[in-house]
């Protein structure tokens, strides 16, 4: 039995290296060809263990900018909102202000 990162003996006494971390250990038959094709689909699948953490701190962090993005929009557009009132509520204003100046000047 293989133990990641510790050498070990194997049958004649010869020390083997330890499987690297991120591959799938190969099995003492020599099936190594067939491992790495494993491998190899499960990242194209994109079901590969590091794989799928790394694309998850990606999409957490993509995420986290367009959460951010969306609440700086919302922002603006609550502020380009309330302009709009403010300029609608001040075209009132001087509307209703001209029509009483008219008013006044034809009571005099």
């Amino acid at each position: 039995q293989l133990r990641r990162g510790v050498p070990s003996e194997t049958a004649d006494g010869e020390e083997e290296e330890p499987a690297k971390p991120g591959t799938q250990e190969v099995n003492r038959d020599g099936d190594s060809s067939n491992a790495l094709q494993a491998e190899l689909e499960s990242i194209v699948n994109g079901t590969h263990p590091g794989l799928a953490s790394e694309l998850s701190k990606h999409t957490k962090l993509r995420d986290e900018r367009v959460a951010a993005a969306q609440a700086r929009l919302d922002e603006e557009l609550r502020n380009i909102n309330e302009i709009a009132e403010c300029d609608d509520k001040m075209a009132d204003d001087m509307c209703a202000e001209a029509l009483e100046e008219v008013r006044e000047r034809l009571c005099d």
